[in-house]
């Protein structure tokens, strides 16, 4: 029996007993359809739960709902979810490319180095590398810019040997 009614007369309503939504709260506790209304003559979505004190059964709490508000609140949501994800997405490229070129920095002024030694350039003339702040010596790349530094380092005091013999050489002859 129809006890409340927001947009028809109750009392000339049929008893809803029998209506899916509310057999499925009868078993469950709650239950819900999604079926056409001639009444309203629309697409509705319907819930409905147990109303209960002390263990006893009162009654039954039906709500409807237009299924087109239903879909526009689904379509509302997603754009929100897609815009968020979009956002994400960006600031998490954004930050991997700030992570990747910050990351590769030491290596490429080790690259440069190296290509500077290559070239001819004395190692007396170039200059001690240094670490990224916060860069650890346990990491590789401190570990690598610690062994490229001993090595410019041995190559000068090598370098210069040599030319300090060279010029001894010289002398004699």
């Amino acid at each position: 029996l129809v006890l409340g009614e927001s947009h028809e007369d109750r009392t000339l309503m049929d008893n809803h007993a029998n209506r899916p939504e509310i057999l499925q709260a009868r078993q469950t506790g709650q239950g819900s359809s999604t079926r056409y209304s001639q009444t309203l003559g629309a697409f509705l979505m319907y819930v409905a739960v147990e109303i209960r004190s002390q263990d006893e059964l009162l009654g039954f709490l039906r709500v409807a709902v237009p299924l087109s508000e239903v879909e526009a609140s689904l379509n509302r949501l997603q754009r929100t979810l897609l815009g968020v994800t979009l956002l994400i997405t960006v600031f998490a490229i954004l930050l991997a490319l700030w992570i990747a070129t910050r990351s590769m920095r030491p290596l490429r002024e080790l690259t440069a180095a190296a290509s500077h030694i290559a070239s001819g350039q004395t190692a007396g003339s170039l200059e001690q590398l240094t670490p990224l702040p916060g860069a650890s010596v346990q990491d590789e790349i401190g570990q690598l810019t610690l062994a490229f530094n001993q090595m410019i380092a041995k190559l000068g005091v090598q370098i210069t040997a040599l030319q300090s013999e060279r010029t001894k050489m010289s002398v004699v002859l």
